[in-house]
């Protein structure tokens, strides 16, 4: 069930600074109630207008928790009850010599920076009307024109310049969003790139896997075709046929499940489900290349986190791994629980990163591999990866001697 803190969030801080200011208006409000020297009719009268301010002020937030998706409508029904209760106190508290009129200059103001341009000059059109009927024609003998007029073009000043600043936020975040969502989808084009190149390097192990069943099943075929009456051999052979489309078939869809988009869903996962998943991507290229893959996996290992873009990441370093050893070498691949987080580590006996390339490697389009050969970005997108569940990366490398990536993610990430 959603907490009060929980609640809290769906609001900005402007939602928040209105819901201050009210509190604050009540509390100072009463205060000088106490405090002003004012006659004891007049005191009653303004008690009853700041407790009127107070009741419709709690049913407004009242509302607003238990409607936050209509708040921008109660504030606005909300103005009207405002402008009435600043007038009533200016009033009360002398008319056109009251100081109560900056109450005015508060109300435009916000209004204006939350609604924009055309709210602000209503709310300062409607104060100018009722703080003009405060001393109707007679300003003269209260206050000097000039000031009565300096006191309204005020109100519109504040109302139009708040406005206009309103519109520019409101029109810049706007290009923010639009820059966002495309710099998003530029990512997710580069992301799913990526994935192409991973596939080009698993090619040469897909058709190894693909080969090695089709062969067998050729070999089926053949032999019942030779002996079409042999019922036992055919029975027996049709059986390895079907094993032979089923690993076929099953390398085609972890094939396929790797290389088609996926929208980022953060969930409960197992780290090393992730891994052997990883791994049965890349077992035939690590046949081919002679590489033996050591595991060493912690028995927890689940984490908050988005399964597919963490199978990318460690399909990257593998791949990385296997170019870097070339044949005969070793890759280990260790997972280690504590209270906080996992810690991932993937090294490899390959030829090792120089030191004057360390800080590097992680730049887009870094690369020391030959033209054709990587487009430098994977592992720079696995860091963008990596700091979208709010963990880390880093590598120790030496020449001749290989390389360790070490991937510690907070098991509870915010996603």
């Amino acid at each position: 069930m959603e907490g009060f803190k929980d609640k809290l969030k769906r609001y900005d801080f402007i939602d928040l600074t209105f819901a201050f200011l009210r509190v604050l208006t009540i509390i100072g409000g009463f205060l000088w109630i106490y405090f002003s020297p004012v006659l004891l009719e007049s005191k009653e009268t303004l008690v009853n207008i700041f407790v009127f301010f107070c009741v419709y002020s709690s049913i407004l937030y009242a509302l607003i928790f238990l409607f936050p998706n209509k708040i921008r409508t109660l504030y606005f029904s909300a103005l009207f009850l405002d402008l009435i209760f600043i007038f009533f106190i200016i009033e009360e508290t002398g008319g056109l010599n009251s100081n109560f009129y900056l109450a005015f200059y508060l109300l435009i103001a916000l209004h204006s920076f939350y609604y924009g341009l055309k709210t602000g000059i209503f709310v300062a059109l409607i104060s100018s009307l009722l703080y003009f009927l405060q001393g109707g024609l007679e300003y003269s003998n209260s206050i000097y024109w000039t000031d009565f007029g300096l006191r309204l073009s005020f109100f519109w000043l504040v109302g139009i310049s708040l406005g206009l600043i309103s519109e520019k936020e409101k029109k810049d975040k706007k290009a923010l969003d639009k820059l966002y969502k495309e710099m998003k989808n530029t990512q997710e084009k580069l992301i799913q790139s990526e994935k192409m190149v991973a596939i080009g390097k698993l090619a040469a192990g897909i058709a190894h896997e693909i080969n090695n069943p089709l062969d067998g099943i050729q070999n089926c075929v053949r032999a019942i075709i030779e002996n079409p009456k042999n019922t036992e051999l055919i029975n027996r052979y049709l059986l390895l046929v079907q094993e032979g489309l089923i690993r076929i078939e099953n390398t085609v869809q972890r094939l396929l499940d790797f290389a088609k988009p996926h929208s980022k869903l953060f969930r409960n996962v197992h780290i090393n489900e992730i891994l052997k998943k990883t791994i049965a991507l890349v077992e035939e290229n690590l046949k081919i290349t002679r590489i033996i893959l050591k595991k060493h996996f912690s028995s927890a290992s689940e984490i908050f986190a988005d399964p597919e873009a963490l199978n990318q990441v460690f399909l990257n370093i593998i791949l990385n791994s296997i170019d870097a050893i070339l044949e005969g070498g070793k890759i280990s691949i260790t997972t280690v629980s504590n209270i906080d987080a996992m810690i991932i580590s993937i090294s490899d006996t390959g030829c090792g990163i120089p030191k004057e390339n360390l800080d590097k490697i992680f730049d887009p389009f870094f690369t020391t591999k030959k033209i054709g050969k990587g487009t430098g970005l994977g592992l720079a997108i696995s860091l963008g990866i990596i700091k979208e569940h709010s963990g880390s990366i880093t590598v120790e490398s030496e020449l001749s001697k290989g390389s360790k990536f070490t991937i510690i993610l907070p098991k509870n990430s915010n996603g």
